[in-house]
């Protein structure tokens, strides 16, 4: 807008000629918009919408790929563990799940004291509801029962929630990196 504004300055407009200008033309692509990737919910200029997409789209897809791979293939796989091994890997899925929360707990809190806004930001805004997969993880510990059987879905839902904090670290390192490249206060 600001390239728009100068061309037209150049041009012997006035300042408020120019700017009138650039509005009308940039004004389709500062109306709300929505997009399926991130849900209705979550509306922002359509601009900023492109732009997320963009970013996003890759890591949705790979989460999307990698999340119904792991349910096909532990769904076909029935694992049953020695009785001697149970609580161990119970504890470990445990370990993860705590380790994992209190990642993704650091991360909202990071972002949470951080006001300035980014295409991340807004990323990041929208994947909040996924640390909600640590309290499905946390209703039932036991991803492997007595007899050895492994929950195959519990299993999947902890990678996916694995997945999902390795995503918001990664927006959450970009929305930092924008803020020091164009140095916003």
């Amino acid at each position: 807008m600001v390239s728009d504004i100068e061309s037209f300055l150049v041009n012997n407009y006035t300042f408020e000629n120019a700017f009138k200008i650039t509005v009308l033309k940039w004004n389709p692509q500062l109306k709300e918009s929505s997009s399926w990737l991130f849900g209705i919910g979550y509306a922002a200029p359509k601009l900023i919408i492109r732009k997320a997409k963009k970013s996003f789209l890759k890591w949705y897809i790979l989460l999307t790929i990698f999340g119904i791979t792991l349910f096909l293939l532990l769904d076909k796989v029935n694992l049953i563990l020695p009785k001697n091994i149970i609580d161990s890997f119970n504890l470990s899925f445990q370990i993860m799940t705590i380790l994992c929360s209190l990642c993704f707990t650091y991360f909202l809190l990071t972002e949470a004291k951080n006001k300035t806004k980014t295409t991340y930001s807004f990323i990041l805004n929208t994947q909040k509801l996924n640390c909600l997969f640590g309290v499905f993880l946390f209703l039932d510990f036991k991803c492997i029962n007595k007899q050895g059987v492994v929950n195959n879905y519990q299993i999947g839902f902890l990678f996916i929630y694995i997945l999902t904090a390795v995503t918001y670290f990664y927006f959450l390192k970009k929305h930092k990196e924008a803020i020091r490249k164009y140095q916003i206060v």
